[in-house]
């Protein structure tokens, strides 16, 4: 499993398929890795792509940064990424959940760089605030993240099958590192503060995006997620939209249907 130092980081990286059609960046969720994608859609892409995928710090098998979580600091890590192993040509991002959000903020920093976006199962902002008191950040902490963290974990499990669901809550080897790992980044890092004290994108911001983006959605997903779709559908000067039978985790819900949408709006144009 190859680790790379990148701009004073340790992550890393997984490299598949040839650069045929381009390079394509796989961008995970917070509490994932990049594992997400290589089972699920990463090698059919990898068909016809250079396809780059890498565990965000602090997760995975990366380095646990004391600090660094914010959105534009993750962001910067994906350039770094681009820089090393897409550094000719445009290239495509796949982002899912806050890797979506990550993905975009690329996007809007390095318009140039970037010919098509897939946005999943993003929220923005990023903290999901209680629905009914949604008026204010102020007084935001980080155990009002945690929970918020843990409320989309649960919510997301509860869609996948019975028997996923049950692996996922298990007490095996494989499981109690998740959880361990999850546990310390929470409490050893500042991810939690980062994302409290992250600024949301701004409407005008998102309305000068340059490169067309897929924005893919499931039917029962949070409607913290749907009032996201809704915002960017009308912000976004050119976007494509597929809705998916699932919840929050597409990828391990309808990979084939995900990976095949994917698919032919790279492939498009």
């Amino acid at each position: 499993m190859p680790v790379e130092s990148i701009a004073g980081v340790r992550l890393h990286v997984q490299a598949l398929g040839q650069p045929r059609r381009g390079t394509v960046i796989l961008v995970h969720g917070m509490t994932t890795s990049l594992a997400s994608f290589y089972f699920t859609i990463a090698p059919t892409l990898a068909t016809e792509y250079r396809v780059i995928m890498y565990d965000l710090r602090g997760h995975g098998r990366s380095e646990a940064t004391p600090s660094g979580y914010g959105i534009r600091s993750m962001a910067g890590d994906l350039a770094a990424i681009a820089d090393r192993h897409a550094s000719t040509g445009p290239l495509a991002i796949v982002g899912h959940s806050f890797g979506a959000v990550v993905g975009l903020r690329f996007v809007l920093d390095h318009p140039q760089r970037v010919r098509k976006l897939v946005f999943a199962e993003g929220p923005l902002p990023v903290f999901i605030e209680d629905e009914d008191d949604p008026a204010t950040r102020d007084g935001i902490d980080a155990d009002e993240v945690a929970e918020s963290i843990l409320a989309v974990q649960a919510h997301a499990v509860a869609h996948l099958p019975a028997a996923t669901q049950e692996v996922l809550r298990g007490t095996g080897r494989r499981t109690r590192r998740v959880r361990s790992r999850t546990s310390a980044l929470m409490k050893d890092t500042t991810l939690l503060t980062d994302l409290a004290h992250d600024q949301d994108i701004a409407d005008a911001e998102i309305a000068r995006c340059a490169c067309p983006v897929l924005l893919c959605y499931g039917t029962r997903t949070l409607p913290a997620m749907e009032a996201t779709r809704q915002r960017l559908a009308g912000l976004l000067p050119e976007v494509t939209m597929r809705m998916f039978d699932c919840g929050h985790l597409m990828l391990n819900e309808v990979p084939l249907a995900f990976g095949a949408a994917v698919g032919d709006f790279l492939r498009d144009g």
